[in-house]
């Protein structure tokens, strides 16, 4: 299953960046003809521009490969919308960090919250028409997993309430370490 939170979300990244890039570079050359420089600066500015242009085609595949894909638009910023609101829900805040005299953490509580949070990237709700799916790869660590194991109920409360019109099961064990919970629309 693509995640295709993460693939908007790169590439929302690299069209802006490439927009900036065109940008600058199309006042490079504008402002390299008014100051009379050499040929090399224009050439730099132009090389510069036509990078911008690839990249923002590079950035547009993964939104017409989302879009190929069958999904309707409305679906598509659904989907989006309630995986961002999901991840900012599960995500554990970090506590103040202290150092002992040799500078390093006293706590291994911050580690195992890192460690829950780095395994959000790959919590996904993917809403198709009258179906959706979460999907989540749970870190392989015990301690953190035994972290996001007591907070799954509580994800799928949230979930409910987040999508009103969808009642999503219980989050079980798909294979190993991914747990899946599915979801069907209230008519």
């Amino acid at each position: 299953m693509t995640n295709q939170y993460n693939l908007i979300k790169v590439s929302l990244g690299v069209l802006g960046l490439s927009l900036a890039l065109g940008c600058l570079c199309l006042w490079g050359l504008n402002s390299t003809t008014n100051l009379g420089l050499t040929a090399f600066f224009r050439l730099g500015f132009a090389i510069g521009l036509i990078g911008a242009g690839l990249a923002s085609l590079v950035g547009l595949v993964p939104l017409v490969y989302c879009l190929v894909r069958g999904n309707r638009i409305s679906d598509l910023i659904r989907s989006l919308y309630t995986t961002y609101r999901i991840r900012r829900y599960a995500h554990f805040i970090p506590q103040a960090q202290t150092l002992s005299l040799e500078g390093k953490p006293l706590s291994t509580t911050q580690k195992v919250y890192q460690r829950a949070n780095r395994s959000l990237l790959s919590l996904n709700v993917i809403i198709k028409g009258d179906k959706a799916v979460l999907s989540w790869y749970l870190p392989l660590n015990h301690e953190s997993k035994q972290v996001l194991l007591d907070l799954l109920p509580n994800i799928r409360t949230e979930l409910n309430l987040i999508t009103k019109d969808f009642v999503f099961s219980d989050i079980t064990s798909e294979r190993g370490n991914q747990y899946q919970a599915k979801a069907h629309r209230i008519t």
